[in-house]
Parts: C-alpha cells; structure tokens; sequence
C-alpha cells in the first residue's frame, strides 16, 4: 500500500520529506517540508560529515512534524550503475534462477561489494530473448547511509535509486506505460537522465553539468554575486538588469553544454539496444530554468512536460502546496519514494 514510507531525499542544494496517504484509492501529499542541505554534506552518494548529516535529518524530521518512522531513500549520483541487457530467454524461471550470475558478467562488479537489482522489461518467446534493466550500489555506500537513518531514531524500510523513485511517480501519474519516455531530472551536481520503457526503468546515466556547472558560468560570465541570487534569476532573468547577458548565457553556452551530454547518452542508449524516446519530462528543482523546455523540444523534436504532481495527487499539505506552485517538480524523488509500496 502506498504511503508506508517517509519520502526522504537527500540532495546536495537541498534535503525534502513527504509524506503520503491513500484514502479511498486516492493518493494524498499528506506532508512535506525541505530544508537547505549544508554544502558538501550530501554529494553524489557520498556523505561528508556522519554526525552533521544524522543532526540535518532530525532537523528536517522536527521541523516538517513527520509521523512516519519507517523511512524510504535513495541514493545518487555516480556510485550506481545501471546496464540494459539483452539475454537468451527460454523460459522465466530459469531466467530469474540465472539473473545474479548475468548480472555479475554484464555490471563488471563484484557481488560481494555491490547490491544489485533488476527488472525484466520484456521477453519474447518468438526470438528467444529478454531484455533486462540491471542497476548496481556499492553496499559501503548503502551502509553509510543505513547508518545515518538509524542514528536519527529512524527505520530504514528501502534504499532505492533516484530513477525508481522516479518511475514510482510516473506510474502514479499515469504516464504512458508504452513506448519509451525520457526523463530528466535536474539536480545541483548533476542531471541524470533516465530511460523509461513500457512503464518500467531502463537505463540511466548522469551529465556532469547540473545547477553547479550553470551557476559557475552566471558567476564567471554575468558577474552575479552569490547562488541565491543566481538561483532566482536563472528562472527569471528579467528581474536583473542584466537579463539579455544572463538569458544568453543559460540558452547559449549552459544548454550547449547539457544538450551534447544528452545527445551521447541518447545514443549510447540506443546502441545498447533501446528505443528513441517519443515524449520528455522535467524533473527536479531546475524545471523552469528559462529555455530549457524549448531547447529540448527544438533539438529532439518531442513534447516535453513538467512532471508535476499536483497534477493527480490531491495536496493536503499547505507546505507542500506552496512549493508545488512555485517549484513544481522539486519533490519528485521524496514523493517517488513514498509511494513504494513493498
């Protein structure tokens, strides 16, 4: 049953907790609060200080009211990997019998230090193949992060990679289960950019120039002081003076940058056997960065949405309420996670 879990995502700009409910086979946003993250706390699947990570976890827990205790997070960044796989299929369970053993020899990581996960997308009895979405966490990372909820007075209940989460809301939505989906969620250190295939993940991979590498250029480039003002304005640039430099900077050199990395991993995509995506979704705090959308549709010739979820979720959370109107995809993840139901 959805909604077991406290949502807990904890990113390097920002850490946020939901909290859900289904009332009525209705999916409620019953609670949400975020909280500035302490630079270099939480960086890609790597945390810096054990006891200052555990005190802005409590923090977050005291100052949001959660009820929950039982928590679902996830982790990020580089430290997980992820391979589609096309194997020899006869019959499925044999092929469940065999998936670490195929895991082992298509992932290249060793069983003992990485958790490994699946999902079969398809088989085909015609062609006597599978298709298979395999993704891969170091178990010192999963420990890591295992440890800091504990010593919070938290239970872990689930560590899950950002791109579940993320295909936890796109079927709570009721997105498209057919054909393939791109996603791209927008994070501070990086974007990553997650494949998903008849409703369920296929791949994902992470660019490099996330909100870090825009903020760096607005800083070098447009001389602007400090990332609060940066971050106001990468929405919004006409609220400075500056507008025509800042806009320029963000379509021109920022997008040129991001769209080559996501131009290579659409390929490299394919190459590994998957389709072409025929429709896109923002993610993430940086949805509205101004040009973005119209980029990605100009160069890739497919619809992009926001994934919003106060599309289909009812929101009982004034808190929540307020930053879905002004930042509407910022929960994404913390919702995703809420929501699993196993």
């Amino acid at each position: 049953m959805p909604g077991r879990y406290l949502g807990l995502d904890l990113g390097a700009f920002t850490i946020k907790g939901v909290e859900v409910a289904e009332k009525k086979k209705e999916i409620t946003l019953s609670n949400a609060y975020i909280l500035p993250s302490v630079p270099e706390l939480f960086m890609e699947g790597l945390i810096g200080d054990f006891a200052e990570a555990s005190e802005q976890v409590l923090s977050l827990i005291e100052s949001g009211g959660f009820v929950k205790k039982k928590v679902a997070l996830s982790i990020k960044g580089e430290s997980t990997r992820t391979r589609m796989a096309r194997v020899p299929f006869t019959d499925k369970n044999r092929l469940q019998r065999d998936l670490m053993f195929i895991a082992e020899q298509y992932m290249q990581v060793d069983l003992e230090s990485y958790s490994v996960d699946y999902d079969i997308i398809q088989t085909d009895a015609a062609i006597a193949q599978a298709r298979i979405a395999f993704a891969a966490a170091p178990k010192d990372a999963l420990s890591d992060y295992d440890s800091i909820i504990k010593s919070s007075n938290l239970e872990v209940g689930i560590i899950d990679m950002e791109s579940y989460a993320l295909c936890n809301l796109y079927e709570a939505l009721q997105y498209p289960a057919s054909d393939t989906s791109l996603i791209l969620h927008t994070g501070h250190t990086s974007n990553l950019i997650i494949f998903i295939d008849y409703g369920k993940f296929s791949y994902q991979e992470a660019s490099i120039f996330g909100g870090k590498h825009a903020n760096s250029l607005l800083a070098n480039m447009a001389n602007l002081p400090d990332d609060d003002t940066i971050n106001t304005l990468k929405a919004d640039p006409n609220r400075s003076s500056e507008a025509a430099n800042i806009t320029n900077i963000l379509t021109t050199h920022y997008m040129n940058d991001l769209y080559g990395d996501i131009e290579k991993i659409v390929s490299k995509y394919t190459l590994l056997g998957g389709k072409m995506p025929v429709r896109g979704y923002l993610s993430g705090g940086a949805v509205s960065l101004v040009g973005l959308k119209e980029r990605l549709e100009a160069e890739m010739k497919i619809k992009f949405s926001i994934m919003n979820p106060a599309d289909k979720l009812k929101i009982e959370s004034s808190v929540a309420l307020q930053l879905l109107e002004t930042r509407p995809a910022v929960l994404n993840v913390a919702i995703g996670l809420a929501l699993r139901d196993e």
